[in-house]
């Protein structure tokens, strides 16, 4: 027999990529050859959590097997000491995440002396220290959601950072994101280890974290009293120019340290030399920093302005900056102020002249200015790739869709409204809608003839054909990951209650999405008249889709005025079946319940269902005409 040629590693691994866990696992029992290829890429992401017991039913011989092929790490909910042991075991991890883990000698009852629970939680602090340890020179990506990890004192649901002190410990680490959300931060040698791990870090993220902005650390103190003794001779006022976070590209700050804008503006945000990409949320009663901001941005002397006795920072003065801080910034996202709190168009056509390459820009705007549009789109529409102005009124500004769309590089695109009479005109060719992968925009049209201005309203017949356009147009963005029709909040005045969304029906136009392979995420809003065969298409269809939101009303459901939630359930439950999650529905077994509905995935012994008014429904034997 001629000898058969071997296929490279390299091939099996670029399809093991394109494969699920499933398909994975499957791939691994054809041969032994293959189980050597795969069996790395199915170890290489595990997640571990109360419900999981896959450490509990394997050997300690498999767990020595497998452990080396771990690299991304999950642990969720309460720790045991089994899973930290397989933990123990893995020497090659570049992403640990912790998500709201508590230590496995963690007593919530416990009402003892401090030096008890200092006791109860030393192994566990040890296991960490050596997790931390044996894998600084692999670990990359560290995430902390909401967890309990006390220093000896407990601190409630809020971690502290004792742990981290071993990152900073042992030398040659490679940590260049760090995730922290809900945690604390206390003074002393925890806060000055966050500092030394901020020097690497590259990626950044701070929610709801609180410490203490305002300490130094200390390789700043010897640097400020030199400067201040240098500048103490000349007569002049000392200025320091802080590089805490010399490497960081990305920063996500919600809430964190002091909720005073301009503390972490001036501590935090303007430390970062290189940053690239900005996520800023702010609370709503503090004062925003506007023309400050500006200032540093843009580096125009004509924004610097020193705020008010009572806004100052006490600890350190606002110095004026020599040119802009950030001059690769490309990605700025702002949310969360109030309604008193918005940008003016004015202010942000110098923060848009000032960047280089934008590829985001998202700010509260009570409205799009042309000015503010043109400059955008005039200067950076080769580079930009996201477009979210769901909080800005784009009627104002004529052709403004047709401009988006002619971006090459656009990736995502969100606003709040679209008119249908945009998208279906006949002479409009966009080129680029092929690239698009997530299109957040619902689309409604006006039979009344409001908007645009009509002599009469639309026929049933002329409504039919704008569904079957807007489906067309849809369908030839076969990217597409993410699809949300769902209406958002809008401040423009239009006649909301006579606008129709798009229907969620074969008969109108959904068949033409068949070509949306990728489609991984589907929301609209309001009840669809959906019915059995619609869900079934979708489940055909949609081979991608992981996420179905909205609200599914079964046909004829008029017949059950008493229970009609029953039967938008038992829809829910085909989609669960197929491994379709239907979260923030109004189907979903957790609302059905707080409504009065029925979950039928716990047994219901209740009188509705014994009389003929009402037959239990069963997913497999549905009779197809209840929901026609």
């Amino acid at each position: 027999m001629p000898k058969q040629n071997k296929v490279p590693n390299e091939i099996f691994f670029q399809i093991g990529q394109l494969l699920d866990l499933r398909n994975l696992a499957q791939c691994a029992l054809v041969s032994r050859a293959w189980n050597a290829v795969f069996s790395p890429m199915i170890w290489s992401n595990i997640a571990l959590g109360p419900s999981s017991r896959i450490i509990e039913n394997i050997t300690q011989e498999r767990i020595a097997n497998k452990a080396h092929h771990v690299k991304h790490l999950i642990l969720e909910g309460d720790s045991s000491p089994q899973q930290f042991e397989f933990i123990i075991q893995c020497f090659h991890l570049q992403t640990i995440s912790f998500h709201r883990t508590t230590p496995y000698y963690y007593d919530s009852n416990d009402n003892g002396k401090r030096e008890t629970r200092r006791q109860c939680f030393k192994p566990w602090k040890i296991s960490c220290r050596q997790i931390f340890k044996q894998n600084r020179r692999t670990l990359r990506s560290l995430k902390l959601h909401d967890c309990v990890l006390p220093t000896g004192e407990y601190c409630g649901q809020r971690s502290t950072w004792s742990p981290f002190l071993s990152l900073v410990r042992f030398s040659r680490s490679v940590l260049t994101t760090l995730r922290l959300v809900n945690s604390i931060i206390p003074p002393g040698p925890h806060l000055e280890a966050f500092w030394t791990i901020c020097e690497q870090l590259e990626i950044l993220e701070l929610r709801e974290v609180h410490f203490e902005m305002t300490s130094v650390p200390k390789a700043e103190r010897a640097a400020m009293a030199l400067a201040e003794g240098y500048h103490n001779n000349l007569g002049r006022r000392h200025q320091v120019v802080r590089r805490r976070f010399p490497c960081l590209k990305e920063l996500t700050l919600w809430r964190s340290g002091p909720y005073n804008p301009l503390a972490q503006l001036e501590q935090i945000i303007r430390c970062a030399p290189r940053l690239k990409s900005l996520i800023w949320r702010c609370t709503r009663q503090s004062w925003f920093p506007y023309y400050r901001f500006i200032y540093l941005i843009t580096g125009d002397v004509g924004y610097y302005r020193q705020p008010t006795p009572k806004q100052r920072l006490h600890c350190i003065p606002l110095e004026p900056c020599a040119g802009p801080c950030w001059p690769d910034l490309g990605s700025l996202t702002i949310t969360d102020l109030w309604f008193s709190s918005y940008f003016k168009p004015v202010d942000c056509v110098p923060i848009i002249r000032a960047m280089k390459r934008l590829h985001k820009l998202d700010v509260p705007l009570e409205h799009m200015s042309c000015d503010m549009f043109i400059h955008m789109f005039t200067q950076h529409s080769l580079t930009i790739t996201d477009i979210d102005w769901r909080r800005a009124d784009m009627d104002m500004i004529p052709g403004w869709f047709d401009t988006i769309m002619s971006c090459p590089n656009l990736k995502r695109f969100a606003v709040n409204n679209i008119h249908a009479y945009d998208l279906i005109q006949p002479h409009k060719e966009w080129k680029f809608l092929h690239r698009l992968e997530e299109f957040m925009a619902p689309i409604s049209i006006d039979p009344s003839g409001y908007n645009p201005p009509r002599t009469r309203p639309l026929t049933e017949a002329e409504i039919d054909e704008q569904y079957s356009l807007i489906f067309s147009l849809l369908a030839k963005m076969r990217a597409l990951k993410v699809l949300d029709v769902s209406p958002g909040n809008t401040q423009i005045y239009c006649a909301r209650w006579h606008l129709l969304t798009l229907p969620l029906k074969l008969d109108k136009g959904l068949r033409q999405l068949s070509e949306l392979k990728n489609l991984e995420c589907f929301r609209f809003k309001g009840p669809q008249n959906m019915g059995r065969e619609e869900v079934y298409w979708i489940i055909q269809n949609w081979k991608m889709l992981q996420t179905l939101e909205g609200g599914l009303l079964a046909r004829n459901r008029s017949r059950y005025i008493e229970r009609p939630n029953v039967w938008d359930c038992a829809l829910a439950q085909i989609l669960n079946r197929h491994r379709i999650s239907t979260p923030n529905s109004i189907y979903h077994p957790n609302y059905i319940r707080k409504n009065g509905g029925v979950d039928w995935s716990e047994p219901c012994d209740h009188d509705y269902f014994k009389g003929d008014s009402m037959i239990e429904p069963d997913i497999n034997t549905l009779d197809l005409d209840l929901f026609n």
